[in-house]
């Protein structure tokens, strides 16, 4: 069956636009004095190990930092991410994935094939997907920037377990290897920031990924992540300006801000309730 996809209610002030895609709008009008962004949500207590790491809190925190082979765009359609294309085989047991030769991690280096091998078998071992790759035979590094995957039988959720947001994490190999504590503060990260700090109970701060691979992006330069457990509290921080963006808003607080006419609803395919304030181009 194809992912599931929830609708998530997009919350964003009114008379203004957003772009929620690290591939979306270029127009980035007024997005020069937009320097940092500032989220309020809850923490990501279950850590930053993308295959144990399955609550929303280390979720929204992991896309962040880490980016996939393949995404979705806004109609749900599989689009490349670190992959620039894939070619599957008439049977649906071999996946061929071309490796954009411009992808690197935030420490500079470069995304190899091998790094994808690695990462999707680590992804097949761990708790987050190791069911639904279990179909997962056999890893091929057919060269720096082709990888192989091939299937004891055909299936249907393959390609959308390699697009799970945050969980379908392509780690660099020697950062993970070299450092048993890795994940307590993930470096040499593939998606358009890199986590420095990350204080619990707290805060987290992440900052631009310099050599991420598609130009133009993230077009803000750090985000602030503050943690927090009050929703109706988070709300009115959105409301009021303080924070940029929230999730999970809880109903009542959308009615209100609704009815107050400063929000508009967008809808998403994704899951909960964020809260945006105006003005933002995410990503």
């Amino acid at each position: 069956m194809r992912k599931q996809q929830r609708v998530m209610t997009l919350v964003i002030a009114a008379a203004t636009a957003m772009t929620l895609a690290a591939c979306g709008s270029s127009d980035a009008e007024g997005s020069s004095a937009n320097t940092e962004f500032r989220i309020i949500a809850s923490e990501p207590c279950s850590g930053l190990d993308p295959n144990t790491s399955v609550t929303q809190a280390s979720l929204r925190v992991m896309e962040l930092m880490y980016d996939t082979l393949i995404d979705y765009d806004e109609d749900n359609t599989l689009i490349p991410m670190i992959a620039e294309s894939w070619d599957v085989s008439d049977d649906g047991l071999t996946y061929d994935f071309q490796i954009r030769e411009n992808a690197a991690f935030s420490d500079g280096t470069t995304i190899t094939a091998d790094d994808v091998a690695y990462s999707v078998q680590r992804m097949s071992e761990g708790e987050a997907l190791g069911r639904q790759l279990e179909v997962l035979e056999d890893i091929e590094v057919v060269s720096d920037t082709e990888v192989r995957f091939t299937l004891a039988t055909a299936s249907r959720v393959f390609l959308n377990t390699l697009a799970a947001t945050g969980s379908a994490a392509i780690l660099n190999e020697e950062a993970v290897e070299g450092d048993e504590d890795y994940f307590l503060l993930p470096q040499a990260t593939s998606g358009p920031w890199e986590i420095q700090e990350n204080v619990p109970q707290s805060h987290a701060t992440l900052l631009a990924n310099e050599n991420y691979w598609n130009e133009g992006y993230p077009q803000f330069e750090k985000i602030t992540y503050t943690f927090g457990t009050d929703t109706p509290a988070m709300a009115t921080a959105v409301e009021t300006g303080s924070a940029d963006m929230t999730y999970n808003m809880v109903p009542r607080d959308a009615v209100r801000l609704a009815e107050a006419g400063s929000i508009q609803y967008f809808e998403a395919p994704c899951s909960g309730l964020l809260a945006v304030r105006r003005k933002i181009i995410l990503f």
